[in-house]
């Protein structure tokens, strides 16, 4: 094998693994929040360390609880399907770069096979981006209502 090779698929391997242990040890997702409760409490967590940035009384503020948590589950789930997503199209970017081990050699022409990866990447991001920004202004707008 290509050492090239090795070591790109080393620190795909490495990143990977970084943004799962966040995401599944950590509860990180791209808005910075999460959430916990506690008896009757909902307890607004921030950051990686989840440090409690407030204490909530559910009863009190009943709906935009439940918005924020709804808020913050979308923004969990679009980046639970997002880590799949990398997962699976980062073996056609590798495959764009080392021309060689490519499949559909023989059928595809490698500037048709690159177009087709650089669109899948473009599109994708095009899509999933502006989604991320009105989650997460969706979040710390509901994070801003149960704090106060």
């Amino acid at each position: 094998m290509d050492k090239k090779l090795i070591s790109v698929t080393a620190g795909y391997a490495l990143v990977m693994a970084a943004l799962l242990i966040l995401t599944f040890s950590f509860d990180w997702n791209p808005s910075g929040y999460s959430y916990g409760i506690e008896d009757s409490t909902l307890l607004v967590k921030e950051g990686l360390g989840n440090e409690v940035l407030a204490e909530v009384e559910i009863a009190d503020n009943m709906a935009d609880v439940l918005l924020f948590q709804a808020a913050v589950s979308d923004v969990k789930t679009h980046w639970h399907t997002d880590i799949i997503l990398l997962a699976l199209i980062f073996p056609l970017i590798l495959f764009a770069i080392f021309k060689d081990k490519r499949p559909f050699k023989k059928v595809l022409p490698y500037k048709w096979f690159l177009g087709i990866v650089v669109a899948i990447v473009v599109i994708y991001a095009a899509a999933t981006i502006p989604s991320y920004f009105s989650q997460i202004q969706e979040v710390e707008t509901y994070v801003q209502k149960i704090t106060q």
